[in-house]
């Protein structure tokens, strides 16, 4: 009774004991993996993955990417009627303001479907400092939810749970999964990720796929994705139960899908394990003193009956049976049987025997199955055991086991080997990864990185209890690493190299300019730097294609290389735009004399593709100043000189003055003002009359816009039309004009034909057909009364584009006229191929009429031209009775200018309207 007594006591004592002591919970996590890996279940189908992945990188060609194109990532995103975008993609720093704002826009268009991330750190070098809370920009979290991303892994280096979410100075900041589930649990708590459900199927898709528009919708439709890296070189992977390393965005679905399908593992109560023991307990005290073998039975039964009811209880109610203790209680119970029956040192020799035969049949498991090369060698040099990889890897079809590792192994991994064997009693071993090249049997070099250990295994113990003896074995880990160190190559060079070109690329121009402002005082000033760009690139990529844009820029580049001062860099900083650093004693006339050779050579005919391409420079010099804080400095200055060349009409250079900053940073505070001039209603339209020759009566109005500026005045439209067009406000600012002067022309009551010029960057940005159109609609305008003006810059778009547009305005109803005519190419195909129906006659050839014979002459043919093809025509800038009379006298149709009135607020002009009895009935 006493001895069954102490039995059912250890039972208890011995699985409470290793529980508390925590040696248990290996096998724990291990038991809890082995059930999600007995049973796979499917994820919802709600949750998708948009990888970073080594394609989209190199299909983007650069990295890391510029922020613009996420921005775009997100536009497709919600355009595929994402349900939520999350971004594991850290943005708690600025990078370029255009970057920024495109981002900060698409968030803004996504209206709240969009998930950022943040993240907690520890400060480095910091000692017990707070960890440090990384968040998105605040103009981008304004727009977007904000979640934490952080994972944090088990004491081995697995993870199995996350956190509800953090809480950072009182807020709470739920974590993403959370966001994306719902908002379920608490934050400051974690929950334990069912690995059961097999990442495997849950819908992965290249990023670069999603941009270029080349993935089914459904894919994305009505799911939350999850957009992070995947490339193995970005390194964000982790180590998980049952699917090994995984990346983190594949993680973070993991979770997502265990919180929607109610999954987050729970364990079971203390009580549970306690009452567990105490029945196995009562049991060992029972039964008593019965037939060992069969008291083996049965304890192997009721493990096998504990092992399967906790693999039901898991898959069917998501609550983790800790059985462990209840595993170790049966087996303390055995041993205790053995013990009865067997003498203590003949058990030590069994154990010693099955634990041994166990080990060595893992060993040779784990070793053949391993994803690396693996060769263990024993003291006397042979193989004991091998991987399937490490065969494939030295370029050899055999098993290796049992071969001399001499005969196998190549010279440089045999002598890593016999080093570690050299000396016994000593944990000795090369910890410490090296790399070397090894032409395998295929001839192929192939980069291999290895590491030695040594491990010590004991012998049997002997029957006359003297010890044991010891032997060593010396273990190889390889890997082939020739791809890898390939894409670091790659990346490596792709951050300070452009693609295209082969050229330096800004980061490293700038590292250069940084050692040049760290350096002493006198190499500063022995330092300059050239900035051109191509005169109308932009010209040639849409004329006559993208392939021959880059060919040029190609050739540029290599003139360049060619035409630089021994020692100095050039660099392609981005589109066409390169630069050039050239250091010594002669920098300065070095600098200017090769902004002089490029602007020459660059300018020569090129025969690309079978094209021929000729296009102009412009370049800007700056000389490094020690008033210069850095790079961007010098940079800035030597561009503002370049803005300066291409303002003086480009194909020339430039040298820098402090008066062109000035220059600049007034321009700079001329386009805020145009800005906020149309914020604050400063524009208006006013109107030119156009009159009829045949009836001397106003045909028509020309809408013409003026800025009252607060301060400067009416500012012409001259000065400030070219600087809408660049900053972008040109497209915005032409719609009001049309729309505000369609409605003013409607609600004045007078049949009057109106005359809107657009400039040819609203072709470019919109499809002018629909724009008009939607204008006439809301305005009331007929279509007959309106004129779109252009000039003769919109033909420099591409054809397709313009010939469209055109079309779609003529199908309307609405005339075509050709502005400035005879100051431009003048070229008559134009005429025939669009669809013109007037054309205006620039004032500079009317102003000398009649008594100036050139202008004549031009007029009276342009006039003929006009009637043969049937087109109105107009004359602009009519100052005088005899420019009248001579006017008419060709069959001009139509005259604006002075003489018949200058351009008038809607209110004066009407007035003029109103005066005349008859008002000129507008031809179809």
């Amino acid at each position: 009774m006493l001895r069954n007594a102490i039995a059912a006591a250890l039972v208890i004592l011995v699985p409470i004991a290793a529980e508390c002591s925590g040696v248990l919970h290996p096998i724990e996590d291990q038991l809890t993996a082995t059930r999600m890996a007995i049973h796979r279940r499917p994820p919802t189908g709600q949750v998708a993955v948009i990888d970073i992945d080594a394609k989209s990188i190199a299909a983007m060609g650069s990295w890391p990417w510029p922020r613009s194109v996420y921005a775009q990532l997100i536009d497709k995103l919600v355009g595929l009627r994402a349900a939520a975008i999350a971004m594991d993609v850290d943005f708690s720093a600025p990078s370029s303001p255009a970057d920024d704002t495109a981002l900060e826009s698409a968030l803004k268009r996504a209206g709240g479907t969009v998930v950022l991330a943040s993240f907690t750190q520890k400060l480095t070098g910091a000692i017990d400092a707070a960890p440090a809370y990384n968040q998105p920009l605040e103009r981008f979290g304004e727009n977007a939810w904000v979640a934490s991303v952080n994972v944090r892994p088990d004491p081995d280096g697995q993870v199995r749970s996350l956190g509800y979410g953090l809480i950072i100075d009182g807020h709470v900041v739920p974590s993403m999964p959370t966001v994306l589930a719902g908002g379920l649990g608490e934050a400051g708590q974690a929950y334990s990720i069912d690995f059961s459900i097999d990442e495997r199927l849950i819908d992965r898709i290249p990023l670069i796929d999603v941009l270029q528009g080349g993935i089914d919708p459904s894919r994305i439709a009505g799911k939350k994705v999850i957009v992070g890296a995947q490339a193995i070189e970005l390194r964000d992977f982790f180590d998980v139960p049952v699917a090994g390393e995984i990346s983190g965005p594949l993680l973070e679905a993991t979770a997502t899908e265990t919180l929607l399908q109610g999954r987050a593992l729970r364990g079971t109560s203390l009580a549970v394990g306690l009452a567990g023991l105490i029945l196995i307990a009562l049991a060992a005290f029972a039964i008593g003193r019965v037939r060992w073998a069969l008291a083996l039975a049965g304890l192997v039964v009721a493990g096998a009956v504990i092992e399967a009811t906790a693999l039901v209880v898991q898959v069917a109610f998501a609550v983790v049976v800790n059985t462990v203790p209840w595993h170790l209680a049966l087996a303390t119970f055995a041993i205790l049987v053995l013990v009865s029956e067997i003498d203590f040192r003949q058990l030590l020799q069994t154990m010693w025997r099955v634990r041994a035969s166990n080990a060595e049949a893992l060993l040779a498991k784990v070793v053949a199955d391993n994803f690396a090369g693996v060769v263990v060698v024993d003291e006397n040099g042979m193989i004991r055991a091998a991987s399937r990889s490490a065969s494939e890897l030295l370029g050899r079809r055999t098993d290796l086991v049992g071969s001399k590792a001499r005969s196998v192994l190549p010279p440089e991994l045999m002598s890593a080997v016999e080093s570690v064997l050299a000396v016994v009693g000593f944990e000795r071993g090369l910890r410490r990864p090296r790399v070397v090249s090894l032409r395998r049997g295929d001839g192929e070099l192939r980069a291999i990185e290895y590491v030695t250990t040594v491990s010590e295994l004991e012998s049997e113990p002997t029957d006359s209890g003297n010890g044991q003896s010891s032997h060593y074995f010396a273990c190889l880990t390889f890997t082939d690493v020739t791809e890898q160190r390939a894409a670091q190559a790659k990346i490596a060079y792709m951050a300070r190299f452009d693609s295209l070109t082969q050229l330096p690329n800004r980061n490293q121009i700038i590292e250069r300019l940084e050692e040049v402002f760290t350096s002493a005082e006198t190499k500063v000033r022995a330092s300059a730097v050239v900035c051109f760009d191509l005169d109308g690139f932009k010209n040639i990529n849409d004329t006559l294609g993208h392939h021959v844009g880059d060919l040029l820029l190609q050739d540029i580049a290599a003139q360049a290389t060619n035409l630089v001062p021994e020692g100095a860099i050039v660099a392609r900083l981005g589109g066409d735009e390169f630069a050039a650093l050239i250091s010594g004693e002669k920098a300065a006339a070095d600098a200017v004399a090769f902004a002089s050779r490029i602007v020459g050579a660059a300018g020569k005919l090129r025969h690309l593709d079978g094209r021929h391409v000729t296009i102009s420079t412009s370049a800007g010099v700056a000389l490094a100043d020690s008033r210069d804080r850095g790079p961007d400095d010098i940079l800035k200055r030597a561009d503002v000189a370049l803005y300066r060349a291409k303002a003086n009409g480009g194909n020339g250079v430039v040298v820098f003055d402090r008066a062109m900053l000035e220059e600049m940073v007034e321009r700079q505070r001329f386009e805020f003002d145009l800005v906020r001039a149309f914020d604050c209603r400063q524009f208006e339209i006013w109107y030119q009359p156009q009159i009829d020759l045949r009836t001397n009566r106003p045909a028509g109005v020309e809408a013409l816009l003026r800025w009252r500026h607060p301060v400067r005045g009416m500012i012409s439209p001259g000065e400030f039309i070219p600087v809408a067009e660049t900053i972008g406000l040109i497209d915005e600012l032409g719609q009001w004009v049309l729309e505000v002067a369609c409605a003013e022309v409607v609600s004045w009551g007078v049949p009057i034909r109106l005359a809107v010029n657009v400039s040819s960057a609203q072709f470019a940005q919109r499809d002018m057909a629909e724009v008009v159109s939607r204008v006439l609609a809301r305005t009331g305008m007929p279509a007959s009364q309106l004129d779109i003006e252009i000039t003769e810059s919109l033909f420099m778009r591409p054809a397709k584009i313009v010939e469209r547009a055109l079309a779609g305005l003529r199908a309307m109803g609405v005339g075509i006229a050709l502005d400035d005519f005879g100051t431009g190419y003048s070229s008559l195909s134009y005429i025939k191929k669009f669809p013109i129906t007037k054309i205006k006659l620039d004032q500079s050839f009317v102003s000398g009429l009649p008594e100036n014979a050139g202008s004549a002459s031009i007029v009276r043919a342009v006039a003929g031209l006009a009637k043969d093809l049937r087109l109105y025509l107009n004359a602009e800038g009519v100052e005088n009775a005899a420019q009248v009379a001579f006017l008419g006298s060709l069959g001009v149709h139509e005259v604006q200018g002075y003489l018949f009135g200058l351009p008038q607020p809607a209110s004066e002009i009407i007035q003029l309207l109103s005066q005349s009895a008859d008002v000129v009935q507008l031809r179809a």
